[in-house]
Parts: structure tokens; C-alpha cells; sequence
């Protein structure tokens, strides 16, 4: 039995509770959660497993793997006594991996002293159309690769005029959203600088957050590429990411639900379903179904895994980088 101890009970320590108690010989034995108020909610419907305020209250447990599902501000200060205090060998935190590229290294460099699995969540590289696009221009099917263009859209404050503290707290819209479009652009193209950028902030008594950025970047120092990022745009319930990919014989469009090859006058239209199996436990996406299934199997096996904390660094370099280079435009004071 792999023993699971959750650290925050939000919407996505919730969300990954329930799938991996749906796994085979894996289990949910511990969850460690700062708010009173959901430690006594908790109490009442997980009856069974141990609700704590602190991180050494589980230590008793026996537990082969944490998740790390509190705020993105926290992260850095849960793995680190993770790492020192618990001595954890294996740990999965949800995207993005920090706040900062600071934060980040240092986690890093400690990771690389524990044997273990270390994953971040960056759970849209297990959907499926993301993965086929992977294959495809990796194969070299678009032939060389001469623009990139990047969009993450949400609707969550759009119509919203005001300072938002949920803002706040969520890292602003490049460590919540745009971080996803980052980390796909690192995947399936590779690594790059930005040649310039715009940001929309809002602030209020000395606080700030990003609202929408639009970065432009450059791969291989010679393929160009663009980035919009923002939270406020009307018609997107749901978040969604979506990447073309110009090569020179092909052009690739792509999103969570669909993937485009367009060849001249001949266009390819291969939608999710197409591709998907299904999973034993469907909730919120099939991905973080599968992202879960492989941390778990990587930890059972000793092995390393493609997302791990080193490869979700990269993402926080280029997101500083961006707010690095980037012209500053205040939506609200």
C-alpha cells in the first residue's frame, strides 16, 4: 500500500484526494490543512483519515509521498521542511513549482540530494492532443519550425474592475494560467528568451498582481514567438490553452480538445475523443488522471519523470524573465 499524505485541502487537494483513493493499493492517510475551519469540515467526512494542523503531526503515518496542494506562496516553505525536517523522499507539488526562480533552484538543489521522485503538476502535457502534438513535431512532420504562437485564456475576473485578493493569492495570471502555456511552449518547441514584454497589473495598498501579458519570444535565438496570457476575456468559462506551431510545410493548431494539421488545401481535424482510452476515474480532466497514475508508479519504481522539479524550474525562469523585461501598464491603483 502506497501511503498518501495531502498538504492543503483547496480545490485541488480535493481533486487529486479523490483520484488517487480511487487507485489500487493507494491510499489517503493523512491531510495537513491550516484552516480550522475546513480541518473541522474535514473531520466530519473523511472520517477515517487523520486531519492535522502541522506537518511533523504527520510524520507517525508511515507516508511514502506528500502532495503539496496549499497556495503557490507556500510552496517553497512546505517542500523545504519537507526535505529537512520529514526527511520526504518522494513529492508531487501542483504547478507552478514557486514563486520565484530563487525558490525554485534552491528547492531544486535540495531535491537533487534526496533519492526520490519529485514532480510538479503541470498536468495539460498528459492530454491527449498535447502529447500527439508532441509526437508530431518531434518526427519533424511540420518540417522546420518557423513561428510560434501561445494564447491562455480564462474568463475567471473578466468584467472585474476592482483589486481582487483571490488574484492575489493565485500568483497572478502568469504563475496560474500563463504558467501552462510556458511549460507546453518548453515541451514541445524547447527553451527560450524574451525579446520583450507588456504587463496589466493591478494594485492596491502596496500589493500587485499580473492581470494579462503579452511576451514576445525567441527560440534558438532565430524562431520568433508569441505569448498572451490573460484572465479577463469574456466567453472562457473554463481555461484554455491554445498553441500554433508555422513549420515549413505544415502548420499545427491546438488546444485541450482538438488538434489541426493544415497542408496547403488539405486540413487533418483530429478531436480528443478520437484519441483518449479513458480512465478508470474521470474527474475534472482525463490528464490528471494520468499525471497522478505516473507520479505513483515512478515513486513505487524509483524513477525519475520527465516533469520534475528541474524541468518545472524553467517555467519560473522565464516567467521572472518576462516580468523582468516587461513595460508596466497599471490597470487600477
Amino acid at each position: 500500500m502506497t501511503k498518501i499524505g495531502a498538504i492543503g485541502l483547496g480545490k485541488m487537494g480535493l481533486l487529486h484526494s479523490s483520484i488517487l483513493n480511487t487507485m489500487q493499493d493507494t491510499k489517503i492517510v493523512a491531510v495537513c490543512e491550516k484552516q480550522a475551519i475546513v480541518r473541522l469540515l474535514a473531520k466530519r467526512i473523511l472520517p477515517s483519515i487523520k486531519i492535522v494542523r502541522d506537518l511533523e503531526d504527520m510524520e507517525s503515518e508511515g507516508i511514502d509521498a506528500y502532495y503539496v496542494t496549499a497556495s503557490v506562496a507556500a510552496h517553497y516553505h512546505i517542500v523545504k521542511e519537507l526535505y529537512t525536517s520529514l526527511a520526504a523522499r518522494n513529492i508531487f507539488v501542483e504547478k507552478p513549482l514557486c514563486m520565484s526562480t530563487v525558490q525554485s533552484r534552491e528547492i531544486c538543489e535540495m531535491a537533487s540530494k534526496h533519492i526520490g521522485t519529485a514532480m510538479v503538476g503541470y498536468n495539460k502535457r498528459f492530454s491527449a492532443t498535447f502529447k500527439k502534438a508532441h509526437d508530431l513535431i518531434k518526427s519533424g512532420r511540420l518540417g522546420n519550425i518557423v513561428h510560434v504562437t501561445a494564447t491562455a485564456f480564462s474568463s475567471d475576473f473578466h468584467s472585474t474592475n476592482e483589486f481582487e485578493p483571490q488574484a492575489y493569492a493565485r500568483g497572478g495570471v502568469l504563475r496560474d494560467l500563463g504558467c501552462h502555456a510556458i511549460d507546453l511552449l518548453h515541451w514541445l518547441i524547447g527553451e527560450f528568451t524574451v525579446k520583450s514584454a507588456e504587463v496589466l497589473t493591478k494594485s492596491r495598498a502596496g500589493l500587485s498582481y499580473v492581470n494579462e501579458v503579452q511576451a514576445t519570444l525567441l527560440f534558438d535565438e532565430v524562431i520568433e514567438g508569441d505569448l498572451t496570457v490573460s484572465w479577463c476575456k469574456e466567453d472562457y468559462r473554463l481555461p484554455q490553452v491554445d498553441i500554433q506551431v508555422q513549420g515549413t510545410t505544415t502548420k499545427l493548431l491546438l488546444n485541450e480538445h482538438r488538434l489541426e494539421l493544415v497542408n496547403g488545401d488539405r486540413k487533418t481535424l483530429i478531436r480528443r475523443n478520437e484519441l483518449e482510452t479513458g480512465v478508470p476515474f474521470f474527474l475534472g480532466e482525463s490528464s490528471y488522471y494520468y499525471e497522478d497514475e505516473i507520479f505513483i508508479n515512478a515513486v513505487r519504481s524509483n524513477k525519475p519523470v520527465d516533469i520534475d522539479f528541474a524541468a518545472a524550474c524553467l517555467t519560473d525562469v522565464a516567467i521572472d524573465e518576462i516580468l523582468s523585461k516587461a513595460a508596466v501598464k497599471e490597470a487600477y491603483a
